[in-house]
């Protein structure tokens, strides 16, 4: 999400999640109460915002008016060649056609924990291509799905490892 001083970063879990998905729209404007406010952890969280916001169960997401003074989505998009030259911690983001998208598999990793995952071939006008992989809840996400019946669609990643 953004706001006047850059992206922020914005986290539900569970119920949270749940009741708040289905709510928030690309380009609209919400203000967002009641959530947890705590310093990023720069390994996982490379927005530009110094805070992140946890959504709990006292937290409230409602829409408002747009305010020309919340700049728009900025992209520093990466061709997918630059990609194997970039530092093992670096992130980018990608835009790119998915030229394929794997079933979701589920499997036991050495932890002894059920896992689930989805892997998508993403190629771009370079004609490189390369895997990206989803894991968890993301891999079972219905926009997803769309890519199986529908490849060739476009995708944009943000802040990809």
């Amino acid at each position: 999400m953004l706001d006047k001083t850059g992206d922020i970063k914005v986290t539900g879990f569970n119920q949270e999640c749940d009741s708040f998905f289905d709510k928030i729209e690309p380009g609209r404007c919400y203000f967002i109460s009641g959530g947890q406010l705590k310093p990023v952890d720069q390994r996982y969280n490379k927005t530009s915002h110094q805070f992140e916001i946890t959504l709990n169960r006292g937290s409230a997401i409602d829409e408002t008016e747009d305010d020309p003074a919340i700049p728009k989505q900025e992209f520093q998009f990466a061709p997918l060649p630059a990609i194997e030259t970039m530092a093992d911690d670096s992130y980018c983001d990608v835009l790119a056609v998915v030229a394929q998208c794997d079933e979701p598999l589920t499997y036991t990793n050495k932890a002894g924990k059920e896992v689930t995952k989805r892997v998508m071939h993403l190629a771009d006008k370079s004609g490189k291509s390369i895997e990206a992989t989803v894991f968890g809840s993301g891999a079972t996400d219905d926009r997803l799905q769309a890519h199986v019946s529908r490849p060739r669609r476009m995708t944009r990643l943000r802040h990809v490892p």
